[in-house]
């Protein structure tokens, strides 16, 4: 039994093509449960070809995962962005398009599913 849920679907990001990662972990899950099992999921990213050139990761990420997911990312997309709760959107972690700075907040309803 995988202690780990990995899966991509493609977005538009107001006319940008990007790929939501939903990333989670076996409930309940500590942190370090998350960064050991994170290189599994890493492992899976490299042999992962972008589709278009912004990702967004959507789940459990807490800041330890994000810490060792965002290079990982960031080799393969443009900008690298976590879905915020309070933001109710996602927030840009890194970023080498001039249409999304960071820590700028991409609403989620501005993410659509096709």
């Amino acid at each position: 039994m995988s202690s780990y849920k990995f899966s991509h679907s493609f977005v538009d990001i107001n006319s940008k093509l990007g790929t939501l990662f939903e990333v989670g972990f076996a409930d309940p899950a500590k942190n370090d449960l998350k960064v050991r099992t994170l290189n599994d999921i890493i492992v899976e990213l490299e042999g992962y070809e972008a589709r278009g050139s912004l990702a967004l990761v959507n789940g459990s990420a807490a800041l330890s995962v994000a810490n060792e997911l965002t290079p990982c990312l960031a080799r393969k997309f443009e900008m690298v962005a976590y879905f915020n709760l309070k933001s109710v959107g996602y927030v840009v972690a890194i970023s080498n398009d001039p249409n999304f700075r960071v820590a700028s907040v991409i609403p989620a309803a501005d993410v659509r599913s096709f």
